[in-house]
């Protein structure tokens, strides 16, 4: 009896572990912001931040954007909901690949109980979108930007570590 009460809580555990790995947890604006400040990015808030609010998306409800010397623009958005970020993710995609027919090196991942990542490049250019729960991270950046993109990406934990 007591070998099957142990069973049972050692398998409930272990459920509970796989759960968990599933999901991610979002980075807060405070937190972005203290990350990329640790880094060569510029950041832009509030009204220097709506001058690149359109720049990936139609609408966020928070915006702040960071953008460095060699040119790669990285705008973290804070929407409503989860489904809100899910659907913007979506559509923001579906633009980019209708865009360019011919997308090579088109990467989506979409493992997570609560988060997408969609990585494409084209034309020298390199694009991410990363949804974690009801934020989404944007990216741009010329193709010889990124590796380090990613890696700024995996340290913001937006990016799968491979």
């Amino acid at each position: 009896m007591i070998k099957k009460v142990f069973l049972i809580i050692l398998i409930i555990f272990n459920l509970f572990a796989l759960v968990s790995c599933n999901s991610k947890t979002p980075l807060t604006v405070e937190k972005f912001i203290e990350l990329i400040e640790q880094t060569d990015y510029n950041i832009y808030t509030g009204e220097n931040a709506e001058l690149y609010n359109n720049y990936f998306l139609d609408e966020g409800i928070t915006a702040v954007v960071a953008l460095n010397p060699e040119g790669s623009a990285i705008a973290f958005y804070v929407f409503s909901s989860s489904e809100e970020a899910h659907a913007e993710l979506e559509k923001t995609q579906s633009n980019l690949t209708s865009l360019v027919e011919d997308v090579f090196d088109l990467r989506i991942e979409n493992s997570g109980d609560n988060y997408d990542t969609f990585r494409a490049s084209h034309s020298g250019v390199y694009y991410v979108l990363s949804r974690i729960d009801n934020t989404l991270i944007a990216v741009t950046t010329e193709d010889k930007n990124k590796n380090a993109v990613d890696e700024l990406l995996k340290t913001l934990g937006y990016i799968y570590k491979e």
